[in-house]
């Protein structure tokens, strides 16, 4: 049995009968949705490299309702302490009170295959003044708490409640913004889908596309990458920032 990191190049020695070293023919190795050419070895012998993860298909799912359960996933950072946690089987990364900034990691294990996902998430902000707002974000988190700007050195969807706008970061330059009514987050939980593939990254928000097509430019995963949210309210908003229903599917789960 071998094993190796989802970047690819482990060599994998194949074992059988009747291989062949014919000119002009090749043998594959097969990994899933991906192939690569074996190197003859012997007659029972061939020898292959393995594809990256992302090229042979491979893939993750992970869905968090922060029911009854700490969800061994999550890690959650606030100031002031305890403002970010899983309660009443919802995620809440600030309360009802001004000055708060909350954030929640989730860990996903091997996250090779993130050169295509589709994150889902419900999110309110609600029950005061109104919030800054909040971010998903993806790369290099840091193990503190953030607020509605995020980490710009990933990736990072913001929805500024307070400013009613839709920013899409990505190393640490504004790919997209785009004026949007997010009034709605605070009268329900409401829907938002964030997507990566070939075309780009895209944003819907109730349904509705916010950004559509932004190019990643030089989109390289690293399997150090996490995925995160966080949430802010400021010396005048109160809402409390709550996060349900995630849902995160990459690779060919995905595609």
């Amino acid at each position: 049995v071998s094993s190796g990191p989802s970047s690819g190049g482990t060599m994998v020695t194949v074992h059988g009968t009747g291989f062949t070293d014919m000119a002009r023919v090749e043998t594959l190795c097969a990994f899933s949705e991906g192939v690569a050419v074996a190197s003859y070895i012997d007659e029972t012998r061939v020898r292959c490299v393995s594809p990256s993860g992302s090229a042979a298909g491979s893939s993750a799912v992970l869905s968090l309702d922060f029911g009854t359960n700490y969800p061994e996933q999550l890690q959650t950072y606030g100031h002031p302490p305890g403002c970010a946690r899983a309660i009443d089987g919802v995620l809440q990364l600030t309360a009802g009170d001004y000055g708060q900034t909350g954030s929640a990691i989730v860990q996903m294990g091997d996250l090779g295959s993130l050169s295509a996902f589709v994150a889902e998430f419900d999110v309110y902000i609600g029950g005061g003044l109104g919030g800054e707002g909040l971010s998903f974000n993806v790369g290099v988190l840091p193990p503190t708490h953030f607020g509605e700007r995020g980490s710009r050195s990933g990736v990072s969807v913001q929805l500024l409640f307070a400013a009613q706008l839709v920013e899409v970061w990505y190393g640490n330059a504004l790919l997209a913004r785009s004026s949007f009514d997010l009034d709605q987050l605070a009268q329900r939980f409401t829907h938002v889908m964030v997507t990566v593939n070939s075309d780009g990254l895209s944003v819907e928000v109730g349904g509705v596309a916010a950004v559509v097509n932004a190019t990643l430019v030089g989109w390289s995963p690293a399997d150090s990458w996490r995925m995160g949210f966080g949430a802010r309210t400021g010396a005048t908003q109160n809402s409390v920032h709550l996060v349900d229903n995630v849902l995160i599917r990459t690779g060919s789960a995905y595609q």
